[in-house]
C-alpha cells in the first residue's frame, strides 16, 4: 500500500471514532435529560399530592361554608342554619362574621341561645370598621396616658359610643379587644345592656408591667379600678372609685387582692353631702369631697375579719334578712354591709371583686383574624366608583354610565327588610303611644324579653348606723316597742342611701305616739321607700322615730316632723323623753 493511501485510511478512522464518541455522548445526554424530566414530573406529582393531603379537611370545611352561604343568599335560612354557619365562621377565625350572623338570627327568630353564644365572642378590632377602630385607638390612648382618665370616662358616657359599639341589638352585649406589638391584649372593652335593660360600657387597659386600669359605666354610675393583673386575676394593692348620680354619693376604696379575692386591711371613704347631679360633674370633682372613713380587714381567702352585729340587733323589716358587716367607722357608730343569700354566713362568704361591686377582668380568647372572602382570597371592599348607587329624593337609584335609574323608594325597601320588625319592637315611634316592654312582648306573640347579665355596682351593699341602747328607766310602752323591732336595717335597692357624716342616735318615741319606738340600729335604704323602723331612708316615710333624708313624713316622734312644733307627734314633747347612752356590748 502506498504511503498516501495509508495516511488517508488513518484520517478516515479518526473521523469515525470522533463521530462515534460524539454520538454516544449525545445519546447519554438525552437519556439523562429524560431521566431528569421524569424525576421532576414525579416530584411535582408528589408535591401536589402532599399539598392535597396536608389538610384533607380544609377543602371540605370551605365547601361547607360555601354551601351555607349559597343557601343564605337564597333567603331560605333557618335558625339552625344561622347557628351552624356562625360556628363554621368561628372555627375559621372570622369572629366578626360569627357575631353578626348570631345577632341576625336573634333579631329574626328571637332565639335566646344566640344571646348566650354571643357572650363568649370577643372580636379582634382588626376585623372591625374604620370608625370602630378609630374610637378604640382613642380610648387606648386616653387610658394609657397619665392624666387622661377623665377623657376616657367621657367617651364611655357618650351616647355616640354606645350606638357605635352596640348598633344592632337592645339586649346582650358586644366585646372587642386590641393587641400590642407583642401580641398581648392591651385593651378590652364591651358595651351592652344590663339585667335591667339599661345601657352599660366597660373598658380595661393592661400596661406592659401588668398594671390594669378599668372603667365601668352604668346608666347612673361610674366606677374605676386600678390594680395588677396576673393570669387574668386581680392581684396586689387596689384603688377604686364609685360615683352615683342618682344619690350624689361617692366611694373611695383601697385594699389588697390576692388571686382575685380581698385580703388584709381595707379602707373605704364615703361622701354623702351631695344632691343628685350630673354624673360626669360628680366624677370630675370626686377628689375634693369631705368623706367619712370606714375600716375593715379580710382573712386569707376573702373572709371578713370584723365582728358581726348580734342577730337580735338586725332589722329585717326592709325585705333583707341576711347581711354581713365588713367595715366600721372608728367610733363604731356606723358600718358597711353586703346583703347575702339566706344560706351564706360571715365565716364562709368570700369577698372578691364582685362582692364589692367591681367587674372581674373578662376572659378573652385571642386569635389571628382571617379576613377572607368566599373564594379564599383577601377580602376587598367594592369600589363605590365602579358600582354607582345613590339615595336621591327618597329614592334608591343606580347609574348605567349615562343615566340614573330608580329602583324604588327607601321606604319601600325598608318595609321589605325582614329585620325591620325587630327595629319597630325595640324602638317604637315616640308618638305618645309608645309601648312598654310587656306590651311589646304581647304584640310579638309573647316573645321572651332577654336582659343582660350585668348587675349594678353596690346593688347589694349599703351603710348602717348603730344607735344607743335605751336605759333601764325607759317606760314600759317604749320598752315594748323596742322589743318588737330589731336593731340593724339591711336595706335594699340600687343606690347607697343618704346619711349624715356623723350619725346622731335617736331617742325612743313617747309612749302612745305610735306602734313603734326606739331602735338599737338603723340601716341605710339604698333606694326610695320607707323603712320599717328608725333608720335612714333615702326617700319615702319612716314608720317610727327615724330621720327621713329624702323629704318624707315621719308618722311618730322623729327628728324631722312635718311641722316645726312639738305637740303629740314628737319633737320636744316633755312626756316620754328618755336618756340614752352607749353600751360596751354594742357589737
Amino acid at each position: 500500500m502506498k504511503e498516501g493511501e495509508h495516511k488517508a485510511m488513518k484520517r478516515k478512522r479518526k473521523v469515525v471514532v470522533i463521530f462515534s464518541i460524539s454520538l454516544l455522548l449525545l445519546l447519554g445526554g438525552c437519556a439523562q435529560a429524560d431521566k431528569g424530566t421524569e424525576e421532576k414530573k414525579e416530584e411535582t406529582a408528589s408535591g401536589q399530592a402532599g399539598e392535597n393531603s396536608a389538610d384533607p379537611s380544609l377543602g371540605e370545611e370551605k365547601s361547607a361554608i360555601e354551601e351555607y352561604e349559597i343557601k343564605y343568599a337564597s333567603g331560605e335560612f333557618t335558625a339552625d342554619d344561622y347557628k351552624e354557619l356562625a360556628n363554621l365562621y368561628g372555627e375559621e377565625g372570622m369572629r366578626k362574621r360569627q357575631r353578626d350572623l348570631l345577632e341576625q338570627c336573634y333579631r329574626l327568630y328571637n332565639d335566646v341561645q344566640c344571646i348566650e353564644l354571643l357572650k363568649d365572642i370577643t372580636v379582634n378590632i382588626e376585623e372591625e370598621s374604620d370608625g370602630i377602630k378609630a374610637e378604640a385607638e382613642r380610648l387606648l390612648s386616653n387610658l394609657s396616658t397619665p392624666g387622661y382618665l377623665d377623657e376616657a370616662a367621657g367617651m364611655l358616657l357618650s351616647d355616640d359610643w354606645q350606638s357605635l359599639m352596640m348598633p344592632k341589638l337592645r339586649e346582650g352585649s358586644r366585646r372587642y379587644y386590641m393587641t400590642d406589638e407583642a401580641g398581648k391584649a392591651a385593651l378590652c372593652f364591651e358595651a351592652g345592656y344590663d339585667e335591667s335593660d339599661e345601657k352599660y360600657s366597660s373598658a380595661w387597659y393592661v400596661a406592659d408591667d401588668g398594671s390594669v386600669s378599668g372603667l365601668m359605666r352604668r346608666e347612673d354610675s361610674l366606677q374605676m379600678l386600678t390594680t395588677k393583673l396576673v393570669d387574668g386575676k386581680y392581684q396586689g394593692d387596689f384603688e377604686a372609685w364609685l360615683c352615683m348620680a342618682g344619690s350624689g354619693y361617692v366611694y373611695h376604696e383601697t385594699g389588697t387582692f390576692e388571686n382575685g379575692v380581698c385580703t388584709g386591711d381595707y379602707t373605704a371613704q364615703v361622701s354623702y353631702d351631695h344632691e343628685a347631679s350630673d354624673l360626669f360633674a360628680l366624677w370630675s370633682n370626686r377628689a375634693d369631697m369631705d368623706m367619712t372613713e370606714y375600716s375593715g380587714a379580710f382573712k386569707d381567702g376573702g373572709i371578713t375579719a370584723v365582728a358581726q352585729l348580734d342577730s337580735s340587733r338586725k332589722n329585717v323589716g326592709n325585705g333583707e334578712d341576711n347581711f354581713i358587716v365588713y367595715a366600721y367607722t372608728a367610733d363604731k357608730s356606723g358600718y358597711l354591709f353586703v346583703n347575702v343569700p339566706e344560706e351564706a354566713a360571715a365565716g364562709s362568704f368570700v369577698f372578691d371583686c364582685s362582692a364589692l361591686g367591681m367587674e372581674p377582668y373578662p376572659e378573652i380568647a385571642l386569635y389571628e383574624p382571617q379576613m377572607k372572602n368566599d373564594s379564599g382570597t383577601q377580602e376587598q371592599m367594592i369600589d363605590s366608583g365602579a358600582v354607582k348607587v345613590r339615595i336621591y329624593d327618597s329614592n334608591i337609584e343606580w347609574f348605567d354610565g349615562s343615566r340614573w335609574h330608580v329602583l324604588g323608594t327607601v321606604e319601600d325597601y325598608r318595609k321589605a327588610d325582614p329585620f325591620e320588625a325587630y327595629e319597630k319592637e325595640q324602638f317604637p315611634a315616640d308618638n305618645g303611644n309608645a309601648q312598654t316592654d310587656n306590651e311589646i312582648g304581647e304584640t310579638n306573640g309573647g316573645t321572651e324579653k332577654t336582659g343582660g347579665s350585668k348587675s349594678k355596682p353596690y346593688e347589694n351593699r349599703g351603710v348602717g348606723i348603730i344607735k344607743k341602747d335605751v336605759q333601764e328607766g325607759t317606760s314600759k310602752s317604749s320598752k315594748a316597742g323596742a322589743a318588737k323591732t330589731s336593731s340593724a336595717s339591711a336595706p335594699s335597692g340600687t343606690e347607697v342611701p343618704a346619711v349624715p357624716k356623723q350619725p346622731v342616735p335617736q331617742a325612743a318615741a313617747p309612749a302612745g305616739s305610735g306602734d313603734s319606738s326606739q331602735n338599737n340600729a338603723g340601716g341605710q335604704s339604698a333606694g326610695g321607700g320607707s323603712t320599717g323602723s328608725g333608720g335612714q331612708s333615702a326617700g319615702g316615710s319612716s314608720d317610727s322615730g327615724g330621720q327621713s333624708s329624702g323629704g318624707g313624713n315621719t308618722d311618730s316622734g322623729g327628728s324631722q316632723p312635718d311641722s316645726g312644733s312639738g305637740g303629740d307627734n314628737g319633737g320636744d314633747s316633755n312626756s316620754g323623753d328618755v336618756d340614752i347612752e352607749w353600751t360596751d356590748d354594742i357589737l
